[in-house]
């Protein structure tokens, strides 16, 4: 189930929480259905997210050292988002790949917008992204984990009354929504 046969859908509200939705999760942590299967997908994936300049991984090590990082992250947000217990390795990968980062950042686009620079990591932008997240308590405070089936996507709820409560009203929204219908109708059937 990788980005060659299906869409990129990106439902977090943010770069890092997109990131973290590219697999499907299990509620004990598990990936489910990976969607990185190779540098390729990765690729894809930066493409949709508008990080075209973007250094990815080449390699199958590379892409195995991301998911690494992937997991490091997921659980460090999962953990200051009040879901699970204390993870020193997301904020060590966090601040490794904050370290890591050589040259400029940020590149003149020759408009009044400013780019990725060319040659940039992927986990550094990654993590400027998790860092200006966990750094507001707004943010924090509104990240939600959809609690559709095999799921576990990530997502800052930004609705007014902070009820949202699924990645996507389209896919587990409506899943959810039809089995309450059939149980419903078994019931009064049956």
């Amino acid at each position: 189930m990788s980005y060659a046969s299906h869409p990129v859908r990106l439902c977090g509200e943010r770069l890092i929480l997109d990131f973290l939705n590219t697999a499907d999760w299990a509620a004990d942590g598990r990936v489910v259905h990976e969607k990185l299967a190779t540098p390729a997908d990765v690729d894809r994936w930066m493409t949709a997210t508008g990080l075209d300049g973007v250094s990815g991984p080449k390699t199958a090590r590379e892409l195995t050292r991301l998911k690494t990082f992937r997991a490091a992250l997921r659980a460090m947000i999962l953990e200051v988002a009040g879901e699970e217990g204390e993870t020193p390795d997301g904020i060590r990968a966090v601040n490794a790949a904050l370290r890591g980062i050589r040259g400029d950042v940020l590149a003149e686009t020759g408009s009044p917008a400013a780019a990725s620079a060319a040659g940039v990591p992927l986990q550094a932008v990654l993590a400027i992204s998790a860092a200006a997240v966990l750094a507001d308590p707004r943010e924090r405070a509104r990240i939600k984990v959809c609690p559709g089936d095999n799921c576990g996507w990530l997502f800052l709820d930004e609705t007014r009354n902070a009820r949202r409560r699924w990645c996507s009203m389209e896919t587990c929204g409506n899943r959810a929504k039809a089995r309450r219908h059939y149980r419903r109708s078994q019931a009064e059937g049956g």
